[in-house]
């Protein structure tokens, strides 16, 4: 469970600021709520752009913070500028995340921390895993189920899509 919110400490807020100018969104610093968790064990960092909330994640090596929040801060700015139906690392997502100063990319630079093993291996009746394209979590089930959507991705406003692995045959079934 991520720590209560709490705003944006001064240091964060002092990286952010000119951010948020360079976007046309002065003070967008102020309405941030910065939290850190252990429990974002796939990736280094999350936001939820309808609450203004980031997670980061409580591992996250010190070097790496700038692109992460950057990344993350952007995905909000996109929010608030454009509104909710963008794709998540659109072209307007990418343009704020170079006018920070960064190259956009999906995937943070630099050597990224040992992720710890989250879904252990099925128990030997379930066949089919269903894992999410975003965030890798898994679920198993003895058949395809195609509803099925990752949860927390649908809470950050994702699709959630999970891609259905046979793994007797290590097909994609899809």
């Amino acid at each position: 469970m991520p720590e209560p919110p709490e705003p944006a400490p001064i240091q964060l807020a002092a990286i952010l600021h000119p951010w948020g100018c360079r976007w046309g969104l002065p003070g967008f610093e102020r309405n941030l709520t910065i939290l850190h968790s252990k429990r974002l064990t796939k990736s280094l960092g999350r936001c939820n752009p309808a609450t203004g909330t980031i997670t980061l994640r409580a591992d996250l090596p010190p070097e790496q913070l700038p692109y992460v929040l950057c990344h993350e801060a952007a995905h909000i700015a996109v929010f608030l500028l454009f509104g909710p139906r963008l794709k998540p690392h659109g072209p307007e997502w990418s343009s704020l995340v170079t006018m920070a100063g960064f190259t956009p990319s999906a995937q943070c630079p630099g050597e990224q921390p040992p992720l710890p093993i989250r879904n252990p291996p099925p128990p030997t009746p379930f066949r089919y895993a269903h894992q999410c394209l975003v965030c890798q979590t898994t679920r198993w089930a003895r058949r395809p189920i195609r509803r099925w959507r990752c949860a927390e991705c649908l809470a950050l406003g994702l699709t959630g899509e999970m891609k259905i692995i046979d793994t007797h045959s290590q097909k994609d079934l899809q």
